[in-house]
C-alpha cells in the first residue's frame, strides 16, 4: 500500500487505517518545487514508523516535472478556461508518479487522506476523484480514500487511539489555500490526464534500474 502523505491529521489517519488492516504501508510525501517544510511531514513519519515499525517506511519525491508541465506551464490559459485548478493539476502530478513508483515496485494500491468535509478544495470533490480513481485503475492501480466519509472528529481519534499526535505535522504548500468551487473540475481533468498518462508510460518504459525497493 502506497499513501499519499503530507503528515497531516487526514493522511495519518489513513495510513493507520491502512497499517491496522495489514498491510505493509510506503508513506509517500512528494515534493512540487512550492513547499517548505517538507522535513516535517519526516518527521510525522517517524511517529507513524515508532508504532508500527517495519510494516512502516517514509520516502520523498519530487513531482515537480510533471506538476510544471500539467499545471503550471500553460497555468494562465487554464485559469480562463477552467478558473483556478492548479491544485487538481499538482495532485494528478502526485499520483502520476505513485502510479509509477507502485507498478515499479510491485504495489496496487494507493490511499489517500481525502476527508469529505473538505470539499471546498476542487481535489477532494468527487469530480477530480471518480476522474483520478479511474486513472489508477487503468494501470492496474486501486485508489482508496480510506477517511473520506468519517467525521473529523472520529478522523482524530484514529490517530490518537493509534499513540499518535493528531495534531498536524506537514509542509507548506504555496497553493494549499486554494479553496474553489468549480463546476469545471470534470472538463479540467480530462484534458490533463492523456498528458499524465503518457508521462507514466514514457517513464515506465525506460530501463528499470537495479535496486528498486519491493512492497505491497
Amino acid at each position: 500500500m502506497l499513501v499519499l502523505f503530507s503528515g497531516g491529521r487526514d493522511s495519518s489517519a489513513a495510513a493507520v487505517c491502512c497499517l491496522r488492516e495489514g498491510y505493509r504501508t510506503h508513506l509517500v510525501t512528494f515534493d512540487n518545487g512550492a513547499e517548505r517544510g517538507l522535513d516535517n511531514s519526516r518527521r510525522k513519519a517517524d511517529l507513524i514508523k515508532k508504532r508500527f515499525g517495519k510494516m512502516c517506511s517514509w520516502k520523498l519525491m519530487s513531482s515537480r516535472v510533471l506538476f510544471h508541465a500539467v499545471a503550471v506551464k500553460n497555468l494562465e490559459d487554464d485559469v480562463k478556461k477552467y478558473g483556478n485548478l492548479l491544485c487538481c493539476g499538482c495532485k494528478l502530478a502526485m499520483l502520476s508518479e505513485a502510479i509509477i513508483y507502485c507498478r515499479k515496485n510491485n504495489i496496487n494500491r494507493i490511499a489517500d487522506g481525502f476527508e469529505k468535509g473538505q470539499t471546498y478544495y476542487p481535489e477532494q470533490t468527487p469530480a477530480y476523484m471518480d476522474a483520478a480513481d479511474a486513472f489508477a485503475g487503468k494501470f492496474g492501480i486501486t485508489y482508496s480514500h480510506p477517511v473520506y466519509r468519517l467525521s473529523a472528529r472520529k478522523i482524530k481519534e484514529i490517530a490518537v487511539k493509534a499513540g499518535i499526535s493528531a495534531a498536524p505535522l506537514q509542509a507548506e504548500c504555496l497553493f494549499g489555500l486554494n479553496r474553489v468551487h468549480n463546476k469545471n473540475i470534470k472538463k479540467y481533468m480530462l484534458e490533463k490526464l492523456p498528458a499524465a498518462g503518457r508521462y507514466i508510460g514514457k517513464t515506465l518504459r525506460r530501463k528499470r534500474r537495479p535496486g528498486r525497493e519491493k512492497g505491497d
